[in-house]
């Protein structure tokens, strides 16, 4: 999933220097579950020695952790290492002050913000529906009001590899069958929200980072399928937001201000 992220980040702006951390061994494969995100807080946490907790292993970044300026968590959801690491890092011996500390859940919501009256999110499984329309924050309402939905697909996180552009990387003859399958349902989710009043599609899941063209040409292809059929001039542009890239670039943004 790291490789995946990554290779969907190779437009980035050339002032930015990625590193790619993934959870050391026993972490969860995937988070599937609120359980699964507290297994990896606490695995991240003591691999970057910020805790000790058994059975996790001790797996450091490149560099001093005072390096970077901002740290990104790549999980779509309220996922708690983000409140984690900026408790643990504001006690952090070397850490001169609190670095930029984003997740892709919450950076996409402030994109959506800024991009659209109304949201809504496509993910993976279910069982995310309930969890991410609670974990939406709620100043006077501003957020939480905006959402019109989220949508869960059924398509399992680690499944998401084996089509956007990874797809072609797969060595069977059925890939392109199931990729076409992922990407209908992907696409049907995205229509249903913007039906129901959507101005913004968020993609709900970093795993899905690859996607984010295919489905954002989708979108406004079927936008103007539909406005040629009510005889409309022209369909209005729904923008499709992908959270990883949302948080890198308000992170880097964040990071610039503060050195001003």
């Amino acid at each position: 999933m790291t490789a995946s992220v990554a290779r969907s980040l190779i437009h980035i702006s050339d002032d930015i220097e990625l590193t790619f951390y993934t959870a050391p061994l026993r972490a969860p494969p995937s988070i599937n579950t609120m359980e699964d995100a507290d297994l990896s807080t606490t695995a991240v946490l003591n691999g970057l020695g910020l805790i000790s907790s058994k059975p996790f292993q001790r797996s450091p970044l490149p560099d001093p952790i005072e390096h970077y300026a901002a740290i990104i968590v790549g999980c779509y959801s309220p996922h708690p290492l983000v409140p984690a690491l900026r408790t643990a890092l504001r006690s952090h011996p070397t850490y001169p002050s609190v670095p930029v500390i984003a997740g892709i859940f919450e950076s996409s919501l402030y994109a959506a913000l800024q991009l659209g009256s109304t949201f809504g999110i496509v993910t993976t499984g279910t069982q995310w529906e309930d969890i991410m329309m609670k974990g939406i924050p709620e100043p006077g309402g501003v957020v939480g009001s905006r959402c019109v939905g989220v949508r869960g697909t059924g398509i399992g996180v680690l499944e998401l590899e084996s089509g956007g552009d990874g797809a072609k990387e797969m060595n069977c003859t059925d890939y392109a069958d199931n990729v076409d399958r992922m990407y209908r349902i992907l696409l049907g989710k995205a229509l249903e929200l913007i039906a129901c009043g959507a101005e913004v599609i968020l993609l709900g899941c970093a795993g899905m980072s690859l996607w984010r063209e295919r489905i954002q040409t989708g979108v406004w292809d079927a936008l103007q399928v539909q406005s040629r059929k009510l005889g409309q001039e022209r369909a209005v542009y729904v923008p499709v937001v992908d959270g990883v890239k949302a948080a890198i670039e308000q992170a880097a943004a964040m990071c610039r201000m503060n050195k001003v």
